[in-house]
């Protein structure tokens, strides 16, 4: 394979990895819209798309693993960069551009991945404290919980009134 195969290769590899986290970060945000209005239904298919999303993306990042160490002859996982100024020495700033670019995507997906997940836990702790009080029991003692044997979280203290009505 030619320099130049090599170097047209790679760049269609890049590109089609920005794609899919270009895609992935529409995800999150639409993620993130869904869990702040509660909508259930779209929580549950946008789950589905962003698993099937992470699953192409992964054998994306093997293939693209696999090319480098074909191309570089060598047994380890290669880092991107090192590989592009192996690949393209004399001018590696085309592939080292759309690096930088799905490097700063995939930090954009994390810190999304961050917010929504502060959210669900902030959504989680609403709907214990919730379920807490219709039991009876203190909402910050509803936080404190135990595992039993089977491994299902316990509540500490024991069903009031308002649960045996």
């Amino acid at each position: 394979m030619d320099d130049m195969t090599k170097i047209n290769a790679l760049s269609t590899m890049l590109r089609r990895h920005i794609d899919q986290v270009t895609t992935l970060s529409e995800l999150l945000l639409q993620e993130y819209t869904a869990l702040r209005d509660s909508q259930a239904e779209e929580i549950v298919q946008l789950a589905q798309e962003k698993s099937v999303l992470l699953m192409a993306l992964k054998d994306l990042e093997i293939e693209q693993q696999q090319f480098l160490r074909s191309v570089l002859v060598s047994d380890e996982n290669v880092q991107l960069a090192t590989a592009i100024e192996k690949i393209a020495p004399q001018n590696p700033q085309a592939l080292l551009s759309l690096n930088e670019e799905l490097k700063k995507l995939a930090k954009q997906c994390h810190k999304q991945n961050q917010i929504n997940g502060i959210v669900i836990g902030l959504r989680q702790q609403f709907t214990d404290n919730s379920l807490a009080i219709l039991r009876g029991q203190n909402p910050a003692a509803a936080t404190q919980l135990i595992y039993g044997r089977d491994g299902q979280a316990e509540s500490r203290s024991g069903p009031s009134s308002l649960t045996k009505a």
